[in-house]
């Protein structure tokens, strides 16, 4: 088999021909890419979205070895790398693009633990308003991603804090910090206005310390709507008609479409939280 990780993933069969397609040249390249990802350096953006998709799975199967090292389950990198599946449906199944989200999964630096991913992250952004958060510049954090796909019940969110606890301190025992850090549009604290309060969403702010929040809309437009760049930059920009028009043709499929346009007509705006959880094996 070309790329061995395929074996724990299930990409599109046409995808799937595509790769298998690629020629000497085209494979050795990918082969030199991949290594580069697993070392967390960049890579060009001028590849095509095949050949860094194929890099992607060549480094994945360096990045295999080192589940092997430390005696990660398989079941574990099967998830992580799960990703790369999504990534590439939310391209049309044409390759990999968003390759620079990938490299945290090839460089070791992110993990699928249950419902939610949790990243190595250094805190550094001066910009933030620091006095309003438990922790300083400089510190270490593991930052929570929210993956889609799948329904994000506050049980399954519960039961996988508990088990990255035990999973970092198991396998990065010398990897010390003591919050769970993220920064998502999910954290709003102005989405209680709008959202049923016992929807997941709600559910899933709660386990959250949340910090303070930041109007900017761009993040929530995208997920809720499915907004490409055209459609938030009319909504945020500083023409208020543009605005309230671009906003009428938003979708209105889902309960949570409707009750967010409604919110936005209603002339409020959205945006995105920053909250923080305790790590209990510090305490």
């Amino acid at each position: 088999m070309r790329f061995e990780v395929l074996k724990y993933l299930t990409l599109d069969e046409r995808l799937l021909n595509k790769l298998e397609s690629l020629d000497s040249k085209s494979l050795n390249t990918a082969t030199r890419l991949g290594k580069m990802l697993a070392k967390d350096k960049t890579i060009s953006a001028k590849h095509s979205k095949l050949i860094k998709l194929a890099a992607a799975l060549k480094g994945a199967e360096e990045t295999l070895l080192n589940y092997e090292n430390k005696g990660i389950s398989e079941e574990i990198f099967a998830a992580t790398i799960d990703d790369i599946r999504i990534w590439c449906e939310n391209c049309n199944n044409v390759g990999l693009n968003n390759i620079e989200w990938i490299k945290n999964h090839i460089a070791f630096k992110l993990f699928k633990i249950g419902r939610l991913q949790y990243q190595f992250f250094t805190y550094d952004n001066p910009q933030s308003d620091n006095l309003r958060l438990p922790f300083s510049d400089g510190e270490k954090l593991v930052f929570i991603h929210i993956p889609q796909g799948e329904k994000l019940t506050q049980k399954d969110c519960v039961q996988s804090i508990k088990s990255a606890s035990t999973f970092f301190k198991r396998y990065f025992p010398d990897y010390k910090y003591d919050y769970y850090f993220c920064e998502s549009w999910l954290l709003y604290e102005n989405n209680i206005a709008f959202m049923d309060k016992q929807s997941n969403i709600v559910k899933f702010m709660s386990l959250f310390n949340i910090h303070y929040s930041v109007n900017d809309e761009s993040q929530a437009l995208e997920r809720i709507f499915g907004a490409d760049k055209s459609c938030i930059l009319n909504i945020c920009g500083k023409n208020a008609a543009t605005r309230i028009n671009e906003i009428q043709k938003l979708a209105e499929y889902t309960s949570l479409q409707k009750s967010t346009k409604k919110y936005l007509l209603d002339g409020n705006k959205l945006g995105f939280g920053v909250g923080t959880i305790p790590n209990r094996e510090n305490n």
